[in-house]
């Protein structure tokens, strides 16, 4: 049953860090360019 437990606990954050990654390459490059467009202009 421990071992049940640790592989789901496993599985589940595996699974949200992927999704978390993915959801902060795809949108957090996306602010990172516009912060740094204003800083490059001036």
């Amino acid at each position: 049953m421990k071992e049940l437990l640790i592989t789901l606990i496993t599985v589940a954050g595996l699974f949200i860090g992927v999704y978390y990654h993915d959801s902060l390459v795809g949108g957090g490059q996306a602010d990172q360019q516009k912060a740094e467009a204003p800083a490059s202009e001036q």
